[in-house]
């Protein structure tokens, strides 16, 4: 199953966070080929930070096969904090109960789909999201996405729009995603996906996170 790493327990994580930053360099820098900083074969930026939760799912190996990045809106984030513009003429979204998701990710490497607990990984990290978010009490997210990624996300099940207009970026589309959370888009992905059982270890969300998002789950 997805487990949630965050600053509580992180430390007890090393070796699957550099698994995970390893997966995002392979893919984000390696294969697609974005403009980012890469370190000894990691990929890490600014908002890798103790505010950060990470949603993780690991082989039988130990390597990390997926994951996404988690962030409070109330804290500096992608959305808020680079590209602003994304929701002009507003501003970007602000509240307890809106996360930004970023940096997904998932190995493609069909050698290391080894899980013995989840077949479909691509569908079960976006069942994870939904379940994330209603674990934590959320109604959306937020997203700075590759315009590409729209298509993938309404044929999976989510229900989303844009808060504002495209901007160019070396030649790729990038939006602001505002994306609705509820149980009913949870069992569209589930039922698109041919999941049936939760794929996210909500035990692993540390009771310190964010308490008053926590109180209204």
């Amino acid at each position: 199953m997805f487990k949630a790493i965050s600053r509580d327990n992180a430390h007890l994580h090393q070796d699957t966070l550099e698994s995970m930053y390893q997966l995002r360099h392979d893919v984000f820098i390696k294969r697609l080929g974005w403009d980012l900083d890469g370190h000894e074969g990691e990929e890490h930026d600014q908002f890798d930070n103790d505010d950060a939760v990470y949603l993780v799912l690991e082989n039988d190996q130990k390597q990390v096969v997926a994951s996404a990045r988690m962030l409070p809106t109330t804290a500096p984030h992608l959305l808020g904090d680079v590209f602003p513009q994304l929701a002009y003429p507003a501003l970007p979204p602000v509240a307890d109960s809106i996360w930004e998701v970023t940096r997904l990710v998932v190995d493609h490497r069909k050698e290391r789909h080894t899980c013995s607990t989840i077949q479909n990984i691509s569908g079960s990290l976006w069942c994870c999201l939904a379940e994330f978010g209603l674990a934590m009490g959320l109604n959306h997210f937020v997203s700075v996405s590759d315009v590409r990624l729209e298509r993938i996300m309404k044929r999976v099940g989510w229900s989303f729009s844009r808060l504002g207009d495209a901007i160019d970026i070396d030649g790729i589309g990038v939006a602001g995603e505002f994306i609705d959370i509820s149980h009913q888009v949870l069992g569209t992905l589930r039922r698109k996906a041919s999941i049936t059982n939760p794929v996210f270890n909500t035990a692993t969300l540390s009771h310190n996170l964010l308490p008053t998002t926590k109180e209204a789950a």
